[in-house]
């Protein structure tokens, strides 16, 4: 019994270890959904949006929509992407993008922007997807559509993520600016790898 609790111990040290080696540049916010995010006063906030950040969620009802917002400086660049659990198989979510001085869409997204906003959205069809294993988690995801932006003006932006065709499934949302994860945000990450390796989302 002592001997396979030193072993245990062992190696959590070592996955610590492992996930600190991690250059901050590839280092990721780790994030979990958590309570309701089905409208846009219920989004939940990504408080750095211009750091390496993971939002892990899930789809549980067909008309289910999940809100997120960023708030960034105008020129602010973020790229944007969506992929999903490749076992949830034809679960194929659109990402819309919104907020001020944006284009308005030329098809409905199928959600209230605001009289002022546009939006851009993103989608890819489900023959299309190639799919893709992240070792770090140790999960295949399939690529989903991706959104690239520079920010036109100071101020908070929408994300929203909804399945057209009624499929539920689990998704994760990648959000990349320029900046590196800061190291008081390293427990954090750390200790929400662990649940992203037991799919604990």
């Amino acid at each position: 019994m002592v001997g396979m609790k030193r072993t245990i111990i062992t190696a959590a040290i070592a996955f610590i270890c492992l996930s600190c080696s991690v250059a901050p540049a590839q280092a990721k916010q780790l994030i979990f959904k958590s309570g309701s995010l089905d409208s846009p006063a219920e989004a939940y906030v990504i408080r750095h949006p211009t750091e390496a950040t993971t939002f892990f969620g899930r789809l549980q009802s067909k008309d289910d929509v999940d809100y997120l917002s960023v708030t960034a400086e105008k020129g602010t660049s973020l790229d944007i992407s969506l992929d999903t659990v490749r076992n949830d198989g034809e679960f194929n979510p659109v990402l819309i993008f919104f907020g001020p001085d944006l284009s308005k869409p030329a098809e409905d997204p199928v959600i209230d922007l605001g009289s002022e906003n546009g939006a851009i959205i993103g989608r890819v069809n489900v023959d299309d997807r190639t799919y893709y294993r992240d070792t770090y988690i140790l999960t295949d995801f399939y690529s989903g559509p991706s959104i690239k932006i520079k920010l036109p003006k100071t101020a908070t932006y929408g994300l929203a993520i909804r399945s057209p065709n009624g499929k539920l499934g689990r998704y994760r949302l990648d959000v990349h600016g320029e900046d590196k994860l800061a190291l008081s945000d390293y427990p954090d990450y750390i200790f929400n790898l662990i649940k992203a390796i037991f799919r604990i989302y």
